[in-house]
């Protein structure tokens, strides 16, 4: 992908999927992963409409395996803001930012306070 090869990254990309639907089953949580890694693509592509459909199959795997309430939710609510941020979209990007700071700040001792000012200075900037 970072040499530009999005056809390549793509294709590796969707292999490993199957792959892993095959061996893990087709709603476990390391598939969510590899659906980020796919939406990346599409964004550095700038196919955003296909890069929010594979975060959001991200997104339900991982808000069926551990709730509203957990990390994982809330980096997909950054990247899905970044998406968003990307195809100028900004309300919706806000509004996913604010998702991801709810999250963050409802988790119970989270350790990593410099990713919570990271969100707030990039709503901030928005």
């Amino acid at each position: 992908m970072e040499a530009g090869s999005y056809k390549d990254a793509l294709s590796l990309l969707e292999k490993s999927l199957k792959m892993n639907q095959q061996v893990l089953g087709q709603q476990d949580i390391s598939n969510a992963q590899i659906y980020i890694e796919i939406a990346r693509v599409y964004v550095k592509s700038k196919s955003y409409e296909q890069a929010l459909d594979h975060i959001s199959k991200a997104w339900e795997l991982a808000d069926s395996k551990y709730g509203k309430e957990h990390q994982q939710v809330a980096e997909i609510f950054l990247e899905t803001a970044l998406i968003n941020q990307k195809q100028k979209a900004f309300a919706e990007a806000i509004e996913n930012q604010k998702r991801a700071l709810e999250v963050y700040e409802n988790l119970q001792n989270f350790p990593d306070q410099d990713a919570v000012a990271n969100v707030c200075i990039t709503l901030s900037e928005w």
